[in-house]
């Protein structure tokens, strides 16, 4: 599998696109603001951002890693949505540790977006509600159940960020941590949650 560290992760991703993606080209726009965003983030606070991003023939996604550990959450629901095309997915985590020179740089790994599926879905969270904040300032909270992102896409459309509040975060936080470790150090041992 291929790993780029302390790379310019846009210029890493286009020759990915390239190579992969051959519609819905101006879905990675979408990811470039993404992680251009995030690049910033992490310059002012230093804290990486773990992102998930995948190529297949007809567009790409890119979503925060936590999010996709979520049960029902729209970021699993759509990471794991393509079982039968697994042989044209190209899927990465990206970790975004800031901006230099302009742009986004940090580390992305491949994975084997089967076995990473397999991996999500063993180790699904619960989420009870999530907290929306709006552009406007304004704050909300749903109870999952009720959670429709495109439903509340469609009716408050400046969304600036969703907070999924979890049962169980302590653990979550755990196994993020864990997987990230077994990136940077793949002889260790295989995840126990």
């Amino acid at each position: 599998m291929k790993n780029f560290k302390d790379i310019d992760i846009v210029d890493c991703l286009k020759i990915i696109l390239t190579e992969t993606t051959k519609e819905n080209l101006t879905d990675f726009m979408f990811d470039i603001m993404r992680i251009f965003n995030e690049a910033q983030k992490a310059k002012d606070d230093g804290q990486t951002r773990h992102m998930l991003w995948m190529a297949k023939q007809n567009g790409t996604w890119c979503f925060p890693e936590a999010n996709v550990y979520i049960r029902d959450a729209p970021e699993n629901k759509t990471w794991c949505g393509y079982p039968g095309e697994k042989e044209g997915i190209s899927a990465f985590v990206v970790e975004v540790t800031g901006v230099r020179d302009n742009t986004a740089v940090g580390n992305v790994y491949e994975l084997v977006y089967a076995d990473h599926i397999r991996q999500v879905t063993e180790h699904l969270f619960t989420a009870r509600s999530v907290d929306i904040e709006l552009k406007s300032g304004e704050f909300m909270n749903m109870l999952i159940d009720d959670f429709n992102y495109y439903k509340l896409k469609l009716k408050h459309d400046s969304i600036a960020k969703l907070t999924y509040v979890l049962d169980d975060w302590q653990k979550h936080h755990a196994f993020l941590s864990e997987i990230r470790n077994l990136r940077e150090n793949p002889q260790t041992t295989t995840l126990e949650y």
